[in-house]
């Protein structure tokens, strides 16, 4: 889920946990072999994406809630501030191991493209249903699968660009063919994707040298000194009743993505990631409850057909890697 995680992640909210050498620590466990469980626990793990989904779909609702009267740099301010909270305990059991790394490079390419998929994501909050851009949202893994090909030189069989070419189409109907298929917030969101798209690859490549507290710990840092450095020219000095969100945000935020991290932790990724897209009852729940928003038959097949390929690919990614690359976070 991105806020940017977003996510799954999102990133974004949310964020995916990215293959690592054997040996290096998970944010929230002890050492274990790329792409395996620690323990096999499936009810854990199923429970703790479907969790992590509901606390990421919420933080959405809230910050769509308050997302005109906001900049979005200060609503990505307060997300990564009060994200550091929930995260502070794991994120310090690495003490300084933490902060070394040798690809600086590369952590500021994924801290750029998942601030920028924040930023989006966050702005077309304002504008579109909440089931639309979860929707949208999940587009995320046919570009990744696309992006792979020219930045990690790897080999996508006719299946997979089948399940990418599919999905796209149920992009367009999402989008609505037409005028508004140029409509600024629905073209955002997509970019919104394709950015997420582009820090989870990033991901992949630092997870192979780098823990994933490290990962996390830059991302957020950077995040919340990023936006903090631009707060003094957009801030707005809440009242009591939009603190309270403005905090949530960022607290749901950051216990979302120890969820996440929880649930690849517990359960194989093939049985795991098809629950991340139990976000969508949660999205069309609360935008009926609080908006009134009811998904058009377009959304609503357009989602099926997006979901439907996304979930090709990870079988098939799966059978061909023994792991997903889907969600944990920022």
């Amino acid at each position: 889920m991105n806020d940017a995680t977003p996510r799954p992640n999102i990133q974004t909210d949310l964020e995916p946990v990215p293959p690592r050498p054997p040996g290096v620590r998970d944010a929230v466990g002890a050492p274990r072999p790329p792409g395996v469980p620690a323990v096999a626990n499936i009810g854990l793990g199923i429970l703790g994406i479907v969790g992590a989904g509901f606390l990421f779909t919420t933080s959405h609702a809230m910050i769509k809630l308050i997302a005109l009267e906001y900049s979005v740099i200060q609503l990505v301010f307060f997300r990564s501030l009060f994200a550091l909270i929930p995260l502070a305990p794991f994120l310090m059991k690495d003490g300084p191991e933490a902060l070394k790394t040798k690809r600086p490079g590369m952590h500021a390419f994924r801290t750029l493209s998942g601030l920028a998929s924040m930023a989006c994501f966050f702005y077309a909050l304002s504008f579109l249903p909440l089931a639309d851009i979860t929707a949208i949202n999940f587009t995320m893994p046919l570009f990744a699968t696309a992006l792979s090909v020219p930045l990690l030189g790897e080999k996508v069989g006719w299946r997979r660009w089948t399940a990418v070419i599919v999905g796209f189409t149920g992009i367009l109907l999402m989008v609505r063919p037409g005028a508004s298929i140029f409509d600024p917030a629905n073209m955002i969101a997509l970019l919104s994707a394709f950015l997420y798209a582009l820090a989870v690859i990033a991901m992949r490549q630092l997870g192979k040298t780098e823990r994933s507290t490290t990962t996390t710990l830059y991302f957020t840092v950077a995040c919340t000194l990023v936006s903090g450095a631009m707060l003094p020219f957009v801030w707005r000095t809440p009242g009591l009743l939009d603190l309270i969100p403005l905090v949530m945000l960022g607290l749901l935020g950051g216990f979302g993505q120890l969820l996440m991290t929880l649930a690849y932790r517990s359960a194989p990724p093939a049985i795991v990631a098809p629950f991340d897209y139990v976000a969508m009852v949660w999205a069309t729940a609360y935008g009926f409850l609080l908006w009134g928003d009811v998904p058009t038959a377009g959304v609503l097949a357009g989602a099926a057909i997006v979901i439907g390929s996304g979930l090709y690919i990870i079988h098939r990614e799966t059978r061909v890697f023994g792991l997903w690359r889907r969600r944990p976070a920022e």
